[in-house]
């Protein structure tokens, strides 16, 4: 079977998880429009939608969408006022991603690397990084995630960062078995932290928090825990507060 992906076969049945207050229609267009950018893509198991809107003070729709193809995860993710311009997003960069996996078959079907991958859309921060309208108090740490990182290459990572819409990357780089981190520059290049005995900051995650909410302008602080020894992210999260994500293993 062709590891390229083919623009000629039907797109599975989307599987839509509403959340929150949506409604009938935002559902129904929400799967039309994903279910239009999956379509024609060869190997694509059924993707999976996330819809979710708190109508708070400050109205947050998120949509998310996750999708097997040959075998690798394409997510991604985007968070505005409403579901339909969410939706819309998601819509775009999931083809955007599409495209860049087409790419990546191709490419490793012919021995080697789609390295770096490059931008694949204009850069668009997302969920992780979209301040909150209203917001002005310090972040609380809402989310801790804990997995085995992935043991990659730089160019690895960044592709990986790329198809799963991420605005960075914690892995193991594979040369030196240390937590690094890829992360979207604002120009919408890339760039690589390594953890350094002299240059990364050795925190708890309770002083990482304090730390990024010293610096609202940062997007995550990469540090190495003070207990582990292991490289850790704390981030800012699409509802104001801060996640933490951390190694095990």
């Amino acid at each position: 079977m062709p590891d390229t992906l083919s623009r000629t076969v039907r797109p599975p049945a989307v599987r839509v998880l509403p959340h929150g207050a949506v409604t009938m229609e935002e559902i129904v267009a929400a799967e039309r429009a994903i279910a239009g950018a999956v379509a024609g893509v060869e190997r694509a198991d059924r993707p999976r939608l996330r819809i979710s809107r708190d109508r708070g003070p400050a109205p947050v729709a998120v949509v998310q969408v996750n999708v097997m193809v040959a075998e690798r995860l394409v997510r991604v993710q985007t968070t505005t006022g409403t579901v339909a311009r969410a939706t819309a997003g998601a819509a775009s960069r999931l083809r955007c991603r599409l495209d860049l996996m087409s790419r990546h078959l191709t490419a490793e079907r012919a021995g080697f690397c789609l390295l770096g991958a490059g931008p694949v859309a204009p850069f668009l921060p997302s969920a992780g990084v979209m301040p909150v309208p209203g917001r002005s108090a310090p972040g609380v740490l809402s989310r801790c995630k804990s997995f085995p990182l992935a043991v990659q290459s730089p160019d690895i990572a960044v592709l990986t960062m790329e198809m799963r819409d991420y605005d960075f990357h914690l892995f193991i780089e594979e040369s030196s078995g240390r937590s690094a981190v890829v992360h979207r520059r604002r120009d919408g290049g890339h760039a690589l932290i390594r953890q350094r005995p002299d240059t990364t900051p050795i925190l708890s995650p309770l002083d990482a928090v304090r730390r990024l909410n010293a610096a609202p302008q940062r997007w995550f602080e990469f540090f190495t825990d003070s207990r582990t020894g292991r490289g850790c992210v704390v981030y800012h999260r699409f509802d104001g507060n801060l996640g933490l994500i951390k190694s095990l293993g």
